[in-house]
């Protein structure tokens, strides 16, 4: 702590240091979590005007969000869980349809995956592939660009390589 402290006033930089003790390692899963607020008292502009940020909007203070935060943490960790696994489970479903040569009966539960997280490019790929298996060319090439505007770089070749395979006059 002392290098961290000196390491501050030689380079004047705000630090945040933190050390959580999990206990010795067990069988048992153990977690925590911290909270954490910045509070920037003007977040926006708007139309030449600085607003405070929404969460003040009734005299809230930073104390206050740090609160309502910590207060909510496991219902919203519950929901949090509970969205994963219907997503999981629709990706999953789509998936075993798609290896199974169902791409039809893929279909819906990949759309259904894409709507609920519209940035997972595994979503779009998967969806691009049984509208492809179906006949359905041209949305599965409008799910593929999606693919590779929100992807990684090994998941952009991977889409243009499908696309290729598709459209041969492709280079």
């Amino acid at each position: 702590m002392d290098d961290l402290i000196t390491h501050r006033q030689r380079r004047r930089v705000p630090v945040l240091a933190c050390r959580l003790d999990f206990g010795k390692v067990g069988a048992q899963p153990v977690a925590k979590y911290l909270a954490l607020a910045y509070d920037d008292v003007f977040s926006i502009e708007y139309l030449n005007r600085r607003l405070q940020p929404y969460w003040r909007r009734n005299g809230a203070d930073a104390a206050d969000l740090l609160r309502a935060a910590v207060s909510n943490y496991e219902s919203l960790s519950a929901k949090c869980k509970a969205f994963d696994r219907e997503l999981m489970a629709y990706l999953g479903i789509g998936k075993l349809s798609l290896q199974s040569g169902r791409a039809k009966e893929a279909i819906p539960f990949l759309q259904r995956a894409v709507q609920l997280l519209p940035n997972r490019p595994k979503a779009h790929y998967l969806l691009a592939q049984a509208l492809i298996q179906t006949g359905q060319a041209e949305r599965g090439k409008e799910e593929l660009a999606k693919v590779e505007k929100i992807s990684s770089a090994k998941q952009r070749r991977d889409a243009q390589v499908l696309s290729r395979i598709m459209d041969p006059a492709q280079k």
